[in-house]
Parts: C-alpha cells; structure tokens; sequence
C-alpha cells in the first residue's frame, strides 16, 4: 500500500520501511482493540462469579488501561505516517507528534511506549489469570497435591 504525499526525495528503501511501520502498527492496532473485546467477554462469563471476578479486577483494569493507552499511542505513529514531510525513517522518528496540532512525543518515544504498555497490560492479565486459576483450584497448576 503506497503511502500519499510523501515527499519526492525519499528513497525507496526509506518509503519501504515507512510503509512496514505502517502496516505493522496497524496490525497492533487491531489486536489491542481484538484483546480488548477478550477481556470484557471474559467479564461477561459465566466462569467469572463475582468471588473469581473480585480476584482479578485490578489485573483486568490495568489490562485494560495498559491496551487502550497502546492503542493511543499506536494511533499516534499510525496518523503521522501519511502526514510526514521526513525526508527518511531516522528523521520520521524524531519527529514529534500528538493529537491535533499538540507535537508533545517522539515517534520513537510513541513506539516504545506503546510496546511498554502492551507488554504491561500482558503481564497484568496474566498474572491474574494465574492467581486466579490458584486460588481457585491449586490443583489445576501443579497437579501434585
């Protein structure tokens, strides 16, 4: 997918590695809103009585802020691809960018940051799951009881 207006001096290999971070943000994009929607059909399960609900409620709600906050910031290098005027990756990435006119972060920040939450979010849940699926039943982790 060719990106629109960028400018005519770019190289090639430059537009090529515009057009991977593009793409490959999208995709992260789309898989922070598909965990999302896991984790409030997960609430919405049966399995989640309110005694097994209580025992992963702050697990769920960092889970939660860690994916949306990446998407955020996921959103944030996604939008400024197609808007840049950097004449290479390395000049893309040291541009600030932010909502509307605000430019208050890198676009390198913006990657390491969205990944940071991703991963917190992660942890976050699986801890829980894992404290969870303890406290219920300590036989399902072991098997040695």
């Amino acid at each position: 997918m060719a990106l629109p207006d960028l400018p005519k001096d770019i190289s090639e290999a430059e537009l090529k590695r515009l057009e991977l971070l593009y793409d490959y943000t999208k995709f992260h994009i789309g898989m922070y809103v598909t965990l999302i929607s896991a984790v409030f059909a997960l609430i919405g399960l049966d399995f989640l009585s309110n005694e097994n609900l209580h025992l992963m409620k702050w697990h769920l709600l960092v889970g939660l802020i860690g994916l949306s906050l990446a998407g955020v910031f996921g959103s944030l290098v996604a939008s400024s691809v197609p808007m840049t005027n950097a004449k290479s990756f390395d000049l893309f990435m040291a541009e600030k960018v932010g909502p509307w006119w605000a430019k208050w972060i890198s676009v390198e920040r913006a990657v390491y940051t969205e990944h940071t939450c991703f991963w917190l979010a992660m942890a976050a849940l699986l801890t829980g799951a894992l404290r969870m699926i303890w406290l219920v039943d300590p036989t399902a982790v072991s098997g040695y009881y």
